[in-house]
């Protein structure tokens, strides 16, 4: 009974793999594939304007993306490790 209620909380294949492209979707529209590192992605500083205020809006929104981008990951990174252990049958 309890390994049937573990099993139960494990998401599906089919929904780590559409979570993945969800994932990879939204980093496609927020950074870079770092073309050095496997898995990781570059933040670009947004570029608005001259101006101080466009300067101070840059740079929230350069520190939101990055924290975005970091915790999207993560998680991609576990869902990737889930579904190589669904893989190789060690899930």
């Amino acid at each position: 009974m309890q390994d049937t209620l573990v099993q139960s909380q494990r998401p599906s294949k089919k929904a780590l793999e559409e979570e993945r492209d969800r994932i990879k979707a939204i980093l496609a529209r927020r950074a870079k594939k770092d073309p050095q590192i496997a898995g990781n992605y570059v933040t670009e500083f947004p570029q608005t304007g001259n101006d101080i205020d466009d300067d101070v809006f840059e740079e929230e929104e350069y520190e939101v993306n990055l924290a975005i981008e970091q915790s999207l990951e993560k998680r991609l990174k576990r869902i990737e490790e889930d579904l190589a252990n669904i893989a190789s049958g060690t899930v």
